[in-house]
């Protein structure tokens, strides 16, 4: 495996491992990091222990090619002479480096007959080299290496700009460099160091491993992960945020905080801010803007009608009745997506299943609403119990009925996934059409506040699903989603004795209801 965070990664794979029944696993991993920031280690976990002799064969492998190519070639530049010097630039992929090269084309001469000045600098440093190049060594489609005096430090992702110079005026003895597709030269780059990967986590030397073998024991020991600056508990189905490792908005420093890798400690560090860091911004400003658009293309119109500025008996009820429809429907929704991807498992297959699912669903149910409810007013509180219980039920095993469909086809899952979320999308779907009834027969004209507070918390909540699904899990997301369906219940409850006075109200608010048929929106 390959992925970032990999001190996260061997604790959520020793938690697996316990799950399976096996012990010490340290002994059965291995982690090879490239000495390069920004490169990807190699996580591998073996059945059995590992032995001295595969170890070394594993790092062997990985570095069996000390030279790296940055490009591929594609075209040569335009022809090099005294008139038309070569200049161009090429971002270094290594932290260090001792040597580059340079591919060649002199269109079939064997050799040139004058000498060639090569010249590379890195951006923002003083670092720079310059050789003088024997025209009468220069090979046709062939590398010339060119050894630094000293070796570079610290030029990972730096320009690196490239100057080919002659005195030749001849075009017919002229030559080019090679370049890629994007117009930068063909090079290649020979590390500092030979050894392209090191062991990060040595199975045969589990006391020297910057991730102790105690990290990686069952239960997980959360007073020692405490002391890292990162995240490090494992995750899991029901909290699945891997990349949200970060604790601090500080800088990090390898050595200095425990456990630190240097691939976390850049990840992390790339992403800070004068004002905390780019996941943090980017996790609550897509939400606040949303909830300030959603609030300003909402309540700004329904406060500029003549029936947006009225009230009526009960109306903070009534806001808060389908408030807490539109926060609870979507947290719900959200979390389903989410839920469901494991059994399904293509994100855009989950996307269709639940969503198809549930919409019908709550279609159907607000049709059948209103014919249930005709004939039997007093059932109405039924629907909200319905709802909160099947929705315990469904956390309390849809783990284990997942377990089982994971081993049937697409088709079958996706089927399943929508007959297990249908009950709950046609219990969902009642309430609205309850309270829009109600509410009309109170006041036709709170019916727009009623759309708009629905609105306004249905974008709320999607983004409240995600807070509470990071801090808290999907479940936990969930049985608040239950709980705002509850809170709900009371506020209907209050608003069923309202409407019970209706007959009594109606005289009083009939003048405000008259003439207002046109339409919810009057300007």
């Amino acid at each position: 495996m390959n992925r970032h965070f990999y001190p996260r990664m061997l604790t959520t794979a020793a938690l697996a491992w316990h799950r399976l029944g096996k012990a010490d696993f340290p002994r059965h991993v291995l982690v090879l990091e490239y000495n390069t920031p920004n490169t990807l280690p190699a996580v591998l976990i073996k059945m059995t222990p590992w032995t001295a002799t595969e170890v070394q064969e594993s790092l062997d492998y990985l570095n069996r090619a000390p030279l790296k190519w940055e490009r591929t070639p594609s075209m040569p530049s335009p022809l090099i002479t005294r008139q038309h010097p070569y200049e161009s630039a090429f971002r270094c992929g290594e932290q260090s480096i001792s040597e580059l090269s340079l591919l060649f084309g002199t269109y079939g001469q064997k050799s040139l007959p004058y000498p060639i000045t090569v010249r590379f600098s890195v951006d923002g440093s003083e670092q720079s080299a310059e050789f003088q190049l024997d025209g009468r060594h220069v090979r046709d489609n062939a590398m010339v290496r060119f050894p630094l005096d000293a070796p570079w430090q610290d030029v990972w992702g730096k320009q690196i700009r490239v100057s080919v110079r002659t005195e030749n005026d001849a075009p017919e003895q002229g030559f080019s460099v090679w370049q890629n597709p994007g117009r930068r030269p063909v090079t290649t780059l020979r590390p500092l160091s030979e050894e392209l990967f090191s062991i990060a986590f040595n199975p045969l030397d589990l006391e020297h491993n910057r991730v102790p073998a105690a990290l990686l024991a069952q239960p997980f020991p959360k007073t020692l992960a405490a002391q890292a600056d990162f995240r490090l508990d494992p995750v899991f189905d029901n909290q699945p945020f891997f990349n949200m490792v970060r604790k601090t908005t500080r800088a990090l420093t390898v050595g200095q905080s425990p456990f630190l890798d240097s691939g976390t400690a850049q990840v992390l560090n790339a992403q800070l801010l004068p004002v905390l860091s780019k996941d943090i911004v980017g996790f609550f400003v897509v939400g606040s803007v949303s909830v300030l658009f959603a609030a300003l293309f909402i309540f700004l119109p329904l406060h500029r009608t003549k029936r947006g500025e009225k009230s009526w008996p009960a109306m903070s009820w009534f806001l808060l009745y389908f408030s807490c429809l539109g926060a609870g429907f979507i947290m719900i929704e959200l979390t389903l997506i989410q839920l469901c991807t494991r059994l399904i498992g293509h994100p855009a297959y989950t996307y269709a299943a639940v969503l198809f699912a549930l919409l019908v669903s709550a279609a159907i149910g607000s049709f059948i609403s209103k014919k249930m409810l005709a004939s039997h007013p007093g059932r109405w509180p039924w629907i909200f119990v319905a709802l909160v219980l099947y929705g315990a039920i469904f956390l309390a095993c849809h783990q284990a009925v997942f377990t089982h469909l994971l081993q049937y086809t697409l088709p079958l899952r996706w089927i399943a996934a929508t007959l297990v979320i249908f009950p709950l999308g046609l219990f969902m779907g009642m309430p609205f059409p309850l309270g829009i009834a109600t509410l009309g027969r109170i006041y036709s004209g709170g019916i727009a506040w009623a759309w708009g507070m629905n609105g306004f918390f249905t974008v709320l909540g999607g983004f409240l699903s995600l807070v509470c699904a990071f801090f808290l899990g999907f479940k936990m997301t969930v049985m608040i989603a239950l709980g705002i369906y509850c809170l709900a219940l009371i506020a209907y409850a209050v608003i069923a004795g309202i409407d019970r006075q209706a007959t009594k109200l109606a005289p009083v608010y009939k003048h405000q209801t008259a003439g207002a048929e046109k339409g919810l929106f009057e300007p």
